[in-house]
């Protein structure tokens, strides 16, 4: 009883059974890993489960398994088996899976205790290792101590030794530095010394440390610093010898400028002057700052953008720093200074600022830049400066100015510093200022009226101006003089090229005028105007020479039919594009301007772009600025001398096969073409082939129809500015509502602020009929819609509100007419149009040009730029027929240029001209006395190369200081005009609208054009048949235009079976130039010379049945009911009579013949109406006072004249005429049949 075991004790060795198990770590694995395998409700479980019911609290506590602290009652009833469980398995499979997984444990700790103990194993070693190191280390110091003390004592020794000897160390170290004395122990004294770059630098830095006495360190510092020197000077040798920075060894031309650049200069110098560079860096930055700087070039420092920009500072300042020096060093070493003093004169700065800059070695001087005024020894030009364009008259000398001041011609200017003339000199005297005028003597260059020269005077030395340039410098002429000299001669050799990768050159010209004021008038000096001409010359792309044959151009000029009213309407295919085009204009207008949530659209707006059949090519053009000739071009005479000039300055000999069998292309203003185009119809038949101007080809200007498009513009839609609300669809009201500076007609702003003012109101009118169609508000509509729907309701804005046929559809529906809507439908379309012209110019598409002109032939006439109108007919014909089409395909290839080389960077021809002149006359005009003719020859070949070196040089060295040209937000301007808009229904009709009687209707200047049409095509057809017969004609002295070039004679018979469409006039007295056409709202604005019997003939002659029919057919005219078409305007194949001119309206006078002689402004011509002989004999000299015509009244209607009788007789003897022609003409055919 005693020994038999009581159940507490049984109960606690089975607790302490549990817990052996519980600590056993392979067994809670096991069971944990058993358990996961089962299910919850598994049979293996629930004994366990009350198995633990049955344990006391105290042995399930955490602290009896640390690492089940955080086990729960419901970790016990999940699939977890704890390995305290006595359960292994419900099977034999269970059970063999957890006898091996034990095993597989036991084995895995195992191997982590080996490997715990190979790792302790090897960090003891490790530490045994270093230990045994440092150890060694420590016996090596020791050593190499007891070494070194053995050492000393040696060395020691072996001082005492040399004392004894009577040898110092001197004699020691002087042996062993003679390379020929110590002859034998250069290995010895390599090995010893050199060979330890540590013991070197240890040495040297013992003699100039503190150690060492005053007296030693300063002996090696001296000789360090000489050293250093001739080092330093020595690299300057090099580089002067090298020629970098030599202007004498460059040619001074276009790369003399536009090559520079600071960075490669500044590397190539480092180069070549690595130990200046590298003392320089060391006093531009300091320790720290060049180590990061070092570590920017290996790797070893990141590069941030900061560092970068810092470096590449630092490195400025010492390139900039090495040039000055340089430059110090030799004069010969220029060519940054050059450089910088023209960059400084394109800029426009003035003389003292270049003076100083120049003093402190940063440029050159203004002498330098400007030339001095006498070329030195004498007082004559330089063989190298050419003739200018124009022979000035000389004048008195230099000695008879009282305040004269010497200049300094004595200056050695050709000898080795010749290239920067010191000014201080120059800059003592008042007035004698030398680089602005190029002239020998303070008059020479004055501005001399033409009119007062004499034929002598005014005449071009050929022979001085066809030589060839020198391209050699001049000291005396300055780089300005030397670079324009080099300039001219790059255009003649690119002129003169028969290189077949260098195409052919074309020019444009324009006036430039500037007022020349006098400080104090006296006797001789007063304010004047000064008017002459500027010229460029640019490359043409695409073109070549064997398409540009004057040949081919006479022939088809020959064989060329009159221009025909088809040829200007648009048919059905051109107006579905021009919708299209539209269309695509009022997308891109809501996309623009219609707020940042419009911004999305952009991506599928340029893909929706209209396509273009003739687009340009994106390539950069080449410019050549030509000199400035002094010749006033408003004269026909003018113009032709611009031109002999102009090709003169080229090259050509003006009577040389070469130059007259090549087309030549030139650009211009309507008025200089027109007055250029009258010389040539003057003297066809009458002078050489070379004198008739036949090989040159006109091309428009379209800055100029630009200008003329957005006058027309805003006088047909200014409205009545009284009528102020009344009238709210006007401009005028419009302007008033932006707070605008007033407009008056009569005295227009500039064209940008009329430009603006139109797209303004167009921009905020296509904003407001897009909340109509779509019936949503532009602040809600980009996310609402999408593309298609901007394309549905950009379309029905074209169909709705831009077309006119709405307005007809409610005329014929007999609806209440609304002046102000109707006014605002045919603003929106006109507007459209001129916007739809800029976009195309833009982006360079020439099709999308020659639809809108065809259109503004007739639209023009109506605004009173009849001018143009008639200009649009050279053209259109020139297109159509006269050109040949391999030429008319290079004029549309390159009436638009491409100075920049980007997408959609296309300018016309003649803004280029603008532009160099707005910069001649802005920064690069001379001032007061030094104002010239010849300093403009001189300068304005360089205008282009100066500009794109300041451009280049501010890239590159100067501050960002914004866009180049920001637009301006027009957020609150087109937000205002749209308030008003809504406000007063402008879009919406309203017949009811108060005073709507008083707007005053605007005319559809397309219909009224059209109308107008019917005379100005007869006059100009008679005049284009008249001048083939011209060019048939042979002059007294050679032969015809057509014999020159055997071209046969073509006969063409104005009848209705060969022509029924072209509406040509013969050539006789009723169709010389006489007849009078008539365009809406133009009477009085231009100077047209036409007689009112020539209008009643062309009436005659277009309305009659019989009598005008074989003159003149105008079948091809539509009806006027159809002239307000959805297409805008019109396009039928309907045979009608011609329709009514509108009445009291003037039109563009013929300029051939008669009316091209040079004459005086302000006189009426002569009324006698020539003869058919007069008209085919020599050019009658009409008197100097009929010039210009005065004012066109206003002519009567047709019901209110009265014939006279000697028009009766006429009228009745031209349909005898008609008749007998008639007559002939029917035998004719009979007798073919």
């Amino acid at each position: 009883m005693d020994y038999a075991p009581s159940a507490s004790a049984h109960q606690a060795a089975r607790h302490e059974h549990d817990n052996d198990l519980l600590d056993d770590p392979e067994l809670i694995a096991f069971d944990t890993l058993l358990a996961s395998s089962l299910p919850p409700s598994s049979p293996v479980l629930s004994p366990l489960t009350s198995l633990l019911s049955e344990i006391d609290d105290e042995y399930v506590k955490p602290s009896v398994v640390p690492h089940m602290a955080a086990a729960t009652a419901e970790e016990y009833s999940s699939d977890h088996v704890n390995w305290s469980s006595p359960i292994l398995g419900r099977n034999r499979a269970e059970r063999s899976a957890s006898k091996r997984e034990k095993l597989n444990n036991k084995r895995q700790k195992t191997r982590d205790e080996k490997a715990a103990a190979r790792a302790r194993e090897r960090e003891t070693r490790g530490v045994s290792r270093r230990l045994q190191m440092q150890e060694a280390g420590q016996r090596a110091r020791a050593a190499e101590h007891e070494a070194s003390v053995k050492k000393t004592e040696d060395v020691k020794d072996v001082l005492r030794y040399m004392k004894g000897m009577d040898v110092t160390y001197g004699d020691i170290l002087l042996f062993m530095s003679d390379i020929k004395a110590s002859s034998g122990y250069g290995q010895d004294r390599f090995a010893h010394f050199f060979a330890h770059a540590d013991l070197v630098t240890t040495v040297l830095q013992n003699w100039v440390g503190s150690g060492n006495s005053i007296t030693g360190r300063k002996l090696v510092k001296d000789w360090a610093v000489g050293y250093v020197s001739t080092l330093v000077s020595r690299e300057g040798d090099q580089v002067t010898k090298a020629g970098v920075l030599q202007s004498t060894k460059r040619s001074i031309n276009r790369s003399f400028a536009l090559d520079f650049n600071l960075q490669h200069i500044h590397h190539d110098l480092s180069r070549r002057c690595p130990n200046t560079t590298r003392i320089l860096h060391a006093l531009a930055s300091t320790t720290s700052r060049r180590q990061t700087f070092d570590g920017l070039e290996d790797g070893s420092v990141v590069a941030t953008a900061r560092l970068r920009h810092s470096k590449a500072r630092c490195d400025k300042f010492v390139g900039s720093a090495l040039l000055t020096m340089l430059r110090s060093r030799s004069q010969r070493n220029s060519y940054t200074g050059h450089v910088l003093g023209l960059y400084l004169y394109a800029t426009g700065a003035q003389r003292q600022v270049i003076s100083v800059l120049s003093h402190l070695g940063l440029s050159s001087s203004y002498p330098t830049i400007a030339g001095t005024r006498n070329s030195p020894g004498s007082g004559k030009k330089s063989a190298s400066i050419p003739q200018t364009v124009l022979q000035i008259h000389p004048s008195s000398d230099d000695s008879d100015d009282s305040d004269y001041q010497p200049e300094s011609s004595d200056l050695d200017l050709l000898s080795s510093d010749w290239e920067d003339v010191d000014d201080t000199e120059q800059e003592g005297g008042t007035g004698s200022s030398v680089g602005d005028g190029q002239s020998t003597s303070r008059n020479a260059g004055r501005l001399v009226d033409p009119a007062d020269m004499t034929p002598t005077t005014r005449a071009v030395n050929v022979e001085a101006e066809t030589r060839p340039l020198l391209s050699s410098m001049n000291a005396a002429s300055g780089l300005l003089q030397n670079l324009s000299n080099s300039s001219r001669e790059a255009l003649r050799s690119t002129a003169q090229s028969t290189d077949p990768n260098v195409g052919p050159l074309a020019n444009v010209y324009d006036n430039i005028n500037f007022m020349v004021k006098a400080a104090e008038q006296v006797m001789g000096r007063k304010d004047s105007q000064e008017n002459g001409t500027c010229a460029t010359a640019f490359s043409l792309y695409g073109a070549s020479r064997e398409h540009m044959k004057t040949a081919d151009l006479l022939r088809s000029f020959e064989n060329a039919p009159p221009l025909s009213f088809k040829d200007i309407r648009l048919d059905t295919q051109e107006n579905e594009a021009l919708r299209e085009r539209l269309v695509w204009t009022v997308m891109e207008t809501v996309v623009q301007h219609g707020g940042e949530s419009f911004k999305k659209f952009r991506g599928e707006l340029t893909r929706a772009a209209p396509p273009s059949s003739n687009k340009i090519p994106v390539h950069k053009t080449d410019i050549f600025p030509m000199p400035a000739m002094y010749i006033d071009e408003s004269s026909t005479a003018g113009n032709a001398e611009v031109l002999d000039v102009m090709y003169r300055e080229l090259g050509y000999d003006l009577k040389s096969p070469k130059f007259t069998d090549e087309a030549k292309i030139v650009f211009g203003d309507q008025l200089s073409m027109a007055r250029v185009r009258a010389v040539t119809n003057t003297r066809i038949g009458h002078d050489e082939v070379s004198q008739t101007y036949l090989n040159v080809v006109f091309a428009p200007g379209f800055f100029h129809y630009q200008m003329a498009g957005t006058q027309g513009v805003l006088e047909t839609h200014w409205g009545d500015p009284s009528m102020g609300a009344r009238d709210p669809g006007s401009l005028s009201f419009h302007n008033d509502v932006l707070t605008r500076k007033p407009i008056v007609l009569s005295s227009l702003p500039p064209y940008r602020t009329c430009r603006d003012l139109i797209f303004v109101s167009l921009y905020a009118r296509v904003l407001h009929c897009l909340e109509l169609v779509s019936d949503r508000s532009i602040a809600d509509y980009a996310d609402a819609m999408s593309f298609a729907d901007l394309r549905q309701h950009a379309t029905a804005i074209v169909d709705t509100y831009a077309n006119p046929r709405v307005l007809s559809e409610r005329q014929a529906a007999s609806e209440p007419g609304d002046t102000v809507f109707d006014n605002a439908v045919l603003f929106l379309r006109d507007s459209l149009i001129l916007r739809h012209f800029a976009n195309s110019i833009k982006a360079g598409k020439s099709d999308h040009l020659v639809t809108v002109l065809k259109l503004w032939a007739l639209g023009f006439r109506a605004m009173g730029r009849t001018k143009y109108a008639h200009e649009l007919l050279h053209l259109i014909h020139n297109i159509t027929h006269l050109w040949p089409a391999e030429l008319r395909n290079i004029v549309m290839r390159n009436w638009l240029i491409n100075p920049t080389g980007h997408v959609d960077s296309f300018i016309p021809v003649d803004l280029l001209q603008e532009h160099l002149n707005f910069w001649i006359k802005v920064i690069y005009l001379a001032h007061g006395s030094n104002a010239s003719w010849e300093w403009l020859e001189m300068i304005s070949p360089c205008i282009d190369i100066l500009r794109q070196l300041a451009s280049q040089i501010n890239a590159e060295l100067g501050s960002h200081q914004g866009d180049k040209h920001h637009t301006p937000d027009l957020a609150r301007d087109i937000e205002q005009v749209m308030r008003s808009l809504r406000f007063h229904s402008v879009y919406a009709p309203d017949s009811a609208r108060p005073d709507v009687v008083d707007v005053k209707p605007v005319p559809n200047v397309y219909t009224s054009g059209l109308q107008a049409l019917a005379g100005p095509l007869a006059e100009y057809n008679a005049t284009f048949v008249r001048l083939k017969e011209q060019r048939a004609m042979k002059p007294v002295i050679g032969q015809s235009a057509l014999q020159t070039y055997c071209i046969p004679r073509r006969h063409f018979t104005p009848s209705l079976s060969e022509s029924p469409t072209n509406g040509i006039l013969p050539a006789t007295t009723e169709g010389t130039g006489d007849t009078r056409s008539a365009g809406a709202a133009s009477a009085g604005t231009d100077n047209s010379e036409s007689s009112e019997s020539g209008l009643e003939d062309v009436l005659d002659s277009g309305s009659s049945s019989d009598e005008g029919a074989s003159q003149c057919d105008f079948g091809d005219l539509p009806a006027p009911h159809t002239l307000d078409n959805p297409e805008l305007f019109l396009s039928t194949t309907k045979k009608r009579s011609l329709p009514d001119v509108v009445e009291g309206s003037s039109d563009e006078p013929d300029l051939s013949l008669s009316d091209t002689e040079e004459r005086d402004a302000g006189s009426r011509p002569s009324k006698r109406i020539r003869t058919d002989s007069e008209s085919m004999g020599p050019p009658t000299t009409l008197p100097a006072s009929s010039a210009f015509p005065g004012p066109v009244t206003r002519s009567r209607s047709r019901q209110e004249r009265t014939p006279s009788p000697g028009r009766q007789t006429r009228s009745s003897s031209r349909q005898k005429e008609t008749q007998a022609r008639k007559m002939s003409q029917g035998e004719a055919s009979t007798s073919n049949r």
